[in-house]
């Protein structure tokens, strides 16, 4: 790795693209975060989509590439906090509000909304 970009360090991008296109080799750039998050090409694809995740502030992520006929894409959307959904899953498994409170109580599960285990 070094030697690579010890070589790639002693000329400008657009040389190296000059070089790489005139001997017609295939390349590729690797984009900084911002680079891709710009990107107009992702963007026209709608790789880069926005979501909503209750901050108020616009976030991107990445939607998936895949369409499959016959079946309806689902929207991406926040990943859900740590812990957000315990209690839900919890009583899906057959505990009840009384089991979960002694879990709760006892650190083994985070408090109801904190996401963090107790200490």
């Amino acid at each position: 790795m070094a030697l690579l970009d010890a070589e790639f360090a002693k000329r400008s991008l657009a040389e190296w693209r000059g070089l790489f296109a005139s001997a017609n080799l295939t390349y590729g750039v690797v984009q900084t975060f911002e680079e891709v998050a710009s990107d107009q090409q992702f963007i026209a694809n709608h790789i880069l989509v926005s979501i909503d995740d209750g901050s108020g502030q616009s976030r991107q992520t990445i939607d998936s590439p895949v369409h499959l006929d016959q079946e309806t894409k689902v929207t991406p959307r926040r990943a859900p906090q740590l812990g957000e959904h315990t209690e839900q899953i919890l009583n899906e498994l057959g505990f009840d509000t009384a089991t979960i409170a002694n879990l709760r109580a006892a650190g083994a599960i985070a408090p109801a909304g904190d996401g963090k285990m107790a200490a």
